[in-house]
């Protein structure tokens, strides 16, 4: 055989090598399971992705949205899938074909870049491995493998950008411009990181002369021409989503979250990007994340180890290429870490992440593919050289290299390479296609509104990521998801509706309107989610509260009505599992609700019948649970009209309604999850005190504090520099109410989380004396940590105080300030009781349950919306609403506290009124069991318990003894040993033959001993079964007390069977409660049907003066904490013109919780919405409709009902275009068209006008791209290159030129500079640094010093990382990098001395070589 033949069968051996490990351990792992990758519908039906793919408005999603690069599943990634499902592949044979094309083009492509370069041999085999199988993929390739493109596109780019400077002409830039269209266009910011790459090595060429400098510059610009031309489609859709979209990339990470994981030496490996490291409440986000902190660390530090030892020994014609490619990946990836003392360079970086631009490219780990390939490529020189030296060692060198290769990406071969918890099976559940079917068929004009929301699709059955219904119907579609879609005002009404859903505050009432607002036909309850995954709503309990929603057709089921059980990562059996009625029915899988009457997503309003609200998409869901909002009747924020008091004029007439909330308040807004992502109502003036990365509000209505809720503050001004926990914001957590004299409530802080240097701002009005202050501690549910040791700051003075237990307990400890005349107080925490952590998971946060400071009494109400008051005039009898909600928590959550305790509200009206009074109360889970049980039960006997499950009425000490087998007292989660249960009589009751019924099943700890005890003490005490399983999961047992006379009964439990479950936030376990069902024998008190309050006057003040009113509903509601209704007593109240103030009484004093008040002036009475025009869509596109309005005699609003977008334009029948849309009903597009003298009907036009630019856009991309096409084809082919060796380092002796001595000094200051600028606090190794290189230079020292000093000080830094990590077992979260954060500057000392490396590589002529 000859020589080229055995060349030839080498080669086409490692293609199929290359080959199989691309696709083979795919396919192989998790047959016929589909990952969560990428986009769902490109797996439910690709051709409608494709269809829409060109549209840069979508109204098919979140009321209609700006899609964020959806335009770049155009190519290739769409007709791949297209093209799978067109020869009829299984989704998951398709995915895993698509994910081994990723690896197959990285791993051809190192291939193809080597031989580029001159490389033949096994180091080519060995480098295309190392690439292709890196550990950088795991970080995307079954979530986010469109991120891969750019990694597997590199070394093309590298191999066409060296070809372009060596062949003049346009070939290889078209060729450049091609991979760049294929790779580029769903991810910008990961080409243009990657695309760093063949900048480096042109200008790397120039400055080491490689090619001169004319060149470098003509191949750079044709490059770019190419480059331009072939993706100006994806750079228009990105410039038109920055400009009409929503903020996207605000919504998501930002750049701390990525910084800190980005250290050196996790870099260096590969990994270092933040995702990898992330957990959830059912495990790792990555799962191979766990063995990479584990058994799998050695290997994975140990390859690129090995990659700087190669370094070190060998040689070769572009070794200063790939050592700078190596040093820029390394260092950009580290970008601005540590974020808080980043280098001078990090520091610029940070910075401009704070703008839009900068924040595009926050994900610096995606750069790593240049280090990665460097790393790949000094792997092959290692066997190259090899080769070279002993040719028969080649083929066992490149098998071992290959192995361990194989061996680092051990996901790979053990089968972990697709996470478990991003699967589905390859169908979806067939209920959903009949779901999909069903809605499908249904009218088109309305869109379908799918609830509850969720961070991301997960079903019980499996994680799709996105939602079905999208995929599987050609109808609009709108759910709340975790990033947002539509626009700024579209994107928080839903927001606003679906947080009422998720917070345990949905008003069935409002449901209808809503959907009808939202232009809604249908309502879809998704009821098979993965609830515990998300801690989204239960579907029992949701399906109770949907059923109760009037305004809807019957219900059609799809699916099954089964069970849909959490568990059992977690279990979340909690308070509102346990508070469920037995008997609670579940829904189908998924239910239809047909919404009566709808409105069409096009449709017309009356002007004279308009709603004016002052506040936000939050008044406006408020509003349409009162009966606020009505079809036909358009609705306006005040805040969009500020500056036009002639529209007002307009709309404000005797027809109107004007509605001022307190809503649009002046609050932050987290977007990690979607539930708790509000914070507490700040003042107008308010600012923060440290910067929060995390708090991106979207822009508010008019954006004025005169258009918003805002607090106001006499006696303390108080801020924090934070509170509650880092992820999302918890406003019963606030400030204030470490001031507010309550001790039910506290400012908290740094739950999870560090809290030294946190503080707390109080700032009295003017400088007084303050002789003393008096803190007490927060007390929170499972407290474990404790303030021990607190500066007090005083006008630049300050006084450290070291906190005893007195601070624990009421009254709390007095901090003597011996009158110092003060202004500002700051309570800094300085320390804790549990000192410095490196980790602190399930640590409780610290805080203040009350400061007092002497002689200052702090008041607090809420200050709604004035401009709406200051832009009316006269009074023309338009109706007038007050609307106030108290901000709530869920009861059932007892880990959060009430934003509120109660209601206060400040808020001017523009004229003098006499307003009916009604609302909604519930009875206050927080008042005393004996007040609750006097408002509930009537009879001679009262009923209490030490304890009971948090937020249920129905588990209170009354169920023990109310004669109902459905109902049981239960105790909270914890260990109940000694509660008790009490029956209080009136008089003395003589007992017999007592008997005591509980439960014991799996979700309940069991009684194993009871005391019972009379008024003179225990008269038995009784050993139970315990944790034996009885029928139905109850056991009766008789209690042994005998005949026996007390006016109190009492049950006490002594001991406890427990079982536990584990807590879902901390993951810790936690003791179930014990239930008691029955004492029989004993007395049953009676509850009315009825629950009236009487007229009371402890329960509403309006400025300053006792209001009765009155309280009424069922008994069964109230206990079942459903709202109750409010009534006036008396007459009417009537208020003047001008500035008015109205608070209720909390709670836990009175029992009952005004949760929402409603004032309503209604002078004339509002007739009804008279006849409209008739709509006629003639034809509809996604961006264009043309519509024809049939009897229009009067002025007329036109709404669209998608999301309300700048790009929107009106044409008139004369082909006049009107001006942008005004925003309407909260969301909508809205045009006031006055048909005039017409006649007969109107045409009008529709149109989202910046798609003509996306069309521009596509056409001359295509056109480039044929262009490119053409040039590849008929372009000059490439001249080759001469045979690279790789050689050994060291082989002759160095004698030094003395040539370039001034030039060797400037160099070597440059390194300094450079070095310095990178790492500022070690000055000393940047001196190092330089004198290093003067001394290689001056042939000193040997060339290769600077990489074996990269090699030690890398490797000192992973001995350490591997030596703390056996010894602590640091567990794998998002801060396991920071374990290591003292190891961090010693890689970035390595990526210097590789960067002196490379400079000394460049610079090598400077030395001559002698035998």
């Amino acid at each position: 055989m000859s020589e080229t033949t055995t060349r030839v069968t080498r080669d086409r051996v490692h293609q199929l090598v290359i080959a199989v490990l691309a696709y083979v351990p795919l396919l192989a792992n998790d047959v016929g399971r589909l990952a969560a990758d990428t986009k769902a519908y490109l797996y439910l039906d690709p051709a409608r992705l494709l269809a829409r793919a060109p549209y840069m408005w979508q109204p098919e999603f979140g009321l209609g949205t700006v899609t964020h690069q959806n335009i770049g599943y155009l190519w290739p990634i769409g007709p791949f899938f297209l093209a799978g499902e067109a020869v009829g592949l299984p989704d998951w044979v398709v995915q895993r074909l698509w994910l081994g094309t990723v690896l197959l083009g990285a791993g051809l492509g190192v291939r193809w870049f080597l031989r580029t370069l001159g490389w033949k041999g096994g180091g080519v085999l060995v480098a295309s491995l190392a690439y292709m199988l890196s550990p950088y993929l795991l970080n995307y390739v079954d979530r986010h493998s469109v991120i891969l493109l750019p990694w597997a596109g590199l070394p093309w780019l590298l191999a066409l950008a060296q070809r372009s400077l060596r062949t003049p002409g346009w070939r290889h830039p078209a060729l450049f411009g091609l991979v760049t269209l294929t790779v580029g266009g769903v991810n910008a910011s990961s080409l243009l990181l990657v695309g760093l790459g063949p900048v480096v090595w042109l200008v790397w060429s120039g400055l080491d002369r490689s090619a001169p400098w004319r060149r470098v510059v003509a191949t750079t610009w044709r490059i770019g021409v190419v480059f331009v031309a072939t993706g100006l489609w994806w750079m228009v859709g990105l410039a038109v989503q920055a400009a009409h979209g929503l903020p996207t990339l605000r919504l998501t990470e930002n750049y701390r979250v990525v910084s800190d994981a980005a250290t050196a030496p996790e870099l260096f490996r590969g990994l270092g990007y933040w995702y990898f490291y992330g957990q959830g409440r059912l495990g790792a986000w990555v799962e191979p994340a766990t063995s990479y902190t584990r058994w799998a660390l050695p290997l994975s530090f140990a390859l690129p180890l090995l990659g700087l030892l190669i370094a070190s020994l060998v040689r070769f014609r572009h070794r200063g290429h790939v050592l700078a490619l190596m040093v820029v990946g390394l260092l950009i990836g580290v970008g601005a870490h540590p974020y808080d003392a980043p280098s001078p360079l990090g520091r610029l970086f940070r910075e401009l992440t704070l703008t839009d631009a900068g924040l595009a490219l926050r994900s610096t780990p995606r750069v790593l593919p240049l280090a990665v390939l460097g790393t790949a490529v000094l792997l092959g020189a290692g066997v190259q050289a090899v080769a070279r030296w002993r040719p028969r060692l080649e083929a066992p060198v490149v098998l071992v290299a290959c192995a361990l290769v194989v061996a680092n990406l051990s996901p790979m071969w053990r089968g972990e390479m697709l996470g478990e918890l991003v699967q589905r099976p390859d169908d979806v559940p067939g209920y959903w296609h009949e779901t999909a079917a069903h809605l499908d068929a249904r009218p088109h004009n309305t869109r379908v509104l799918e609830i509850p929301g969720t961070d991301f699709a997960t079903h019980r059955w499996g994680n799709s990521g996105d939602p079905l219904l999208p995929g599987l119907m050609d109808r609009s579609h709108a759910s709340r998801e975790l990033i947002p879609l539509g626009t700024e005002a579209s994107a928080a009404l839903m927001v606003a509706f679906d947080t009422e859903i998720q917070e345990g505050r949905f008003d069935p009432d409002g449901l209808a309107p809503l959907a009808r607002l939202l232009g809604a036909g249908d309502v879809v309850f998704r009821a098979d989610l993965q609830y515990e995954r998300f801690r989204t709503p239960r579907p029992p309990d949701l399906w109770a509260d949907l059923q109760a929603a009037p305004g809807f057709g019957e219900p059609v089921g799809f699916g099954e009505p089964v069970p849909n059980l959490a568990g059992p990562e977690r279990p979340l059996l909690d308070e509102h599992t346990l508070a469920r009625p037995a008997g609670t029915p579940d829904p189908f899988q998924a239910v239809v609700l047909p919404v009566l009457d709808p409105v069409g997503i096009l449709r017309v309003a009356d002007p004279k019948r308009a709603i004016i609200l002052a506040g936000d998409a939050e008044g406006l869901v408020a509003a349409a649970g009162e009966g606020l909002i009505q079809p036909g009747r358009p609705v306006f924020f005040s805040a969009t009209l500020a500056g036009q008091p002639e529209v007002v004029s307009d709309l404000a007439g005797p027809g109107a309604r004007i509605v001022i909330t307190d809503t649009n308040r002046k609050d932050g807004q987290r977007w990690g999850t979607i539930r708790e992502t509000a914070g507490y109502t700040e003042r107008a003036e308010e600012k923060p005190i440290r910067n929060d990365l995390s708090d991106h509000r979207l822009a508010v209505p008019g954006g004025q504090t005169d258009h918003q809720t805002v607090a106001l503050q006499s006696g303390l001004r108080v801020s924090a520099t934070a509170y509650g926990n880092p992820v999302t914001f918890t406003a019963g957590d606030r400030p204030f109410h470490a001031v507010d004299g309550s001790l039910d409530t506290a400012w908290t802080v740094g739950a999870f989380n560090r809290v030294v240097g946190e503080q707390l701002v109080l700032e009295l009005p003017e400088p007084a004396p303050v002789p003393s202050l008096t803190v007490l501690q927060a007390g929170l549910e499972g407290q474990n940590r404790w303030i021990t040791d607190l500066r007090v700051h005083l006008n630049g003075t300050q006084l450290d105080v070291v906190l005893d237990d007195t601070s624990r307990s009421v009254p709390g400890q007095v901090i003597q300030l011996s009158n110092q005349v003060v202004g500002r107080i700051v309570l800094e925490i300085r320390g804790t009781d549990v000192g410095i952590l490196d980790y602190y998971a399930g640590v409780t946060g610290v805080g203040f349950a009350e400061v007092t400071v002497a002689g200052v009494t702090p008041d607090e109400t809420l200050r709604m919306p004035v401009d709406l008051a200051a832009a009316l005039g006269p009074d023309r009898g338009a109706e007038l609403v007050i609307l106030a909600t108290r901000q709530r928590s869920d009861p059932l959550d007892p880990i959060r506290a009430d934003p509120e305790e109660s209601l206060d509200r400040s808020f001017t009206i523009p004229w003098a009124r006499t307003f009916d009074i009604r609302g909604e109360v519930r009875i206050s889970p927080y008042a005393s069991e004996d007040l609750i049980d006097e408002m509930l039960w009537s009879g001679e006997s009262a009923a209490t318990a030490s304890e009971r499950l948090p937020g249920d009425l129905r588990s209170g000490g009354r169920s023990a003894f109310d004669g109902d087998p459905a109902t049981a007292w239960q105790s909270h989660f914890g260990d109940p040993t000694g509660a008790t249960v009490t029956l209080a009589t009136d008089g003395s009751i003589d007992y017999q033959d007592l008997t005591l019924t509980y439960l014991a099943d799996r979700y309940h700890s069991t009684p194993s001993r009871v005391t019972v005890l009379a008024d003179d003490g225990p008269v038995a005490s009784l050993a139970l079964p315990g944790m034996a399983q009885a029928r139905e999961g109850r056991i009766t047992v008789g209690l042994p007390t005998g005949g026996f006379s007390s006016r109190t009964l009492t049950v006490r439990l002594d001991e406890v069977a427990q079982k536990v479950t584990m807590d879902w936030y901390s993951g810790l376990p936690k003791v179930l409660p014990v239930a008691i069902i029955e004492v029989e024998g004993v007395p049953v008190g009676s509850r009315p049907a009825v629950f009236d309050t009487g007229c009371r006057s402890d329960l509403l003040q309006v400025d300053g003066l006792p209001r009765a009113i009155r309280v009424r509903g069922s008994s069964r509601d109230a206990l079942a904490g459903r709202p109750l209704v409010v009534e006036k007593c008396g007459e009417a109240i009537y208020l003047s013109a001008g500035n008015h103030r109205i608070s209720t009484t909390p709670g836990r004093l009175t029992g009952l919780a005004l949760d929402r008040l409603v004032a309503l002036s209604d002078p004339t009475g509002i007739a009804p919405v008279g006849d409209l025009p008739t709509l006629r869509v003639l034809e509809e596109t996604r961006t264009s409709y043309d519509i024809e309005v049939v009897e229009a005699n009067e002025p007329f609003w036109l709404i669209l009902g998608q999301s309300h977008s700048s790009g929107w334009r009106l044409t008139g029948p004369t082909g006049t275009v009107a001006d942008a849309p005004l925003l309407v009903d909260g969301y909508a597009n809205g045009w006031l068209v006055d048909p005039g003298e017409a006649t007969g009907p109107l045409r009008l036009g529709l149109t989202w006008t910046p798609q003509r630019w996306v069309w521009a856009a596509l056409a001359i991309s295509l056109l480039g791209a044929l262009g490119a096409l053409v040039l590849a084809v008929r372009g000059r082919p490439d001249r080759g290159c001469a045979p690279d060796p790789v050689r050994a380092a060291g082989l002759r002796r160095r004698a030094f030129t003395g040539a370039g001595g001034w030039r060797s000094a400037a160099v070597a200051t440059g390194i300094v500079g450079f070095c310095l600028a990178n790492l500022p606090s070690w000055p000393v190794a940047a001196l190092v640094m330089g004198i290093g290189y003067t001394l290689v230079e001056r042939c000193r020292l040997p060339r290769s010093a600077p990489t074996v000093a990269a090699l030690v000080v890398m490797a000192s830094a992973v001995v350490m990382i591997a030596v703390d990590q056996i010894r602590f077992r640091y567990p794998r979260d998002f801060v396991w990098p920071l374990f290591f954060e003292q190891y961090h500057v010693l890689g970035v000392v390595a990526i210097l001395c590789l960067a002196v490396a490379a400079v000394s590589e460049m610079s090598e002529q400077r030395c001559s070589s002698v035998r």
